[in-house]
């Protein structure tokens, strides 16, 4: 049978992180946390699951997980957030294709929640995300935020039954700390590629992410609750190219 290595980020995960590594073990060989020195009691959790633990410094998520790969004892790498938790069906497909033999590249069914329950419609509507691979062949980007997997052409995707349930905020005050934080990360991702029209993406941005997550995406049949994802979704953008702005007037004021 094959061996998987889980590679799991987490910050400040005390609300996820036991159940994440408890779904975990169901699969993996192996697990390894990845920590960027949290000040909550995340690392004393993951001490009491007798995980291997890591703490580094955050290097942005891309160079974050890569780092936390290169800690694997084995091949085949689970690459899993901390709010991200495998349900049973997931954790059955993931060992019937142990003892099969895996090859070629995973992709994972997900549902997100957000505040009070699973979203159904809107931009984080039920979807696919690749998140079981081969490290020998596949790596993540190097990007700060919103990083990705570098994968070849010829890799072989198989979908898998079950759902991987990311707990993606568990309150409206912690998606406004995260949209602090991610804001932060995507402008400086436009800064070092030397994007512009602060103003025209500030006036513009916000409304068109509304009117695809609201409307075109229907995020308006989750209700209230789809109504706050979209607009906070919206006020997103605005604050991430507002911050831009602030960053290249600054690197502009520094040079003079």
């Amino acid at each position: 049978m094959d061996k998987i290595s889980a590679v799991v980020i987490s910050y400040n995960s005390s609300s996820t992180i036991g159940n994440c590594i408890d779904a975990l073990k169901k699969v993996s060989d192996e697990i390894i946390v990845i920590d960027s020195l949290s000040t909550d009691n995340t690392a004393e959790i993951c001490k009491q699951k007798d995980v291997i633990f890591f703490q580094q410094s955050w290097l942005g998520f891309g160079p974050q997980k890569n780092f936390g790969i290169t800690k694997a004892s084995y091949n085949y790498i689970l690459s899993i957030d901390a709010d991200e938790i495998i349900s049973d069906e997931l954790a059955t497909s993931i060992i019937n294709e142990k003892k099969t033999g895996l090859t070629g590249i995973y992709s994972f069914l997900f549902r997100h929640f957000y505040y009070i329950d699973f979203l159904k419609h809107g931009a984080s509507r039920p979807g696919t995300k690749i998140r079981l691979f081969n490290k020998n062949n596949v790596s993540w980007d190097e990007k700060e935020v919103h990083e990705a997997l570098i994968i070849p052409k010829e890799e072989n995707i198989k979908q898998l039954d079950g759902y991987l349930y990311h707990y993606t905020y568990i309150s409206i005050a912690h998606q406004i700390i995260k949209i602090n934080s991610y804001t932060t990360l995507g402008a400086k991702e436009l800064l070092k590629k030397n994007k512009k029209h602060f103003l025209l993406k500030m006036i513009f941005s916000p409304a068109v992410n509304f009117i695809m997550n609201y409307f075109i995406r229907l995020g308006f049949l989750d209700g209230i609750h789809g109504f706050i994802v979209a607009k906070l979704a919206a006020h997103e953008s605005f604050v991430k190219y507002a911050k831009l702005w602030e960053m290249e007037t600054k690197k502009k004021s520094t040079a003079k």
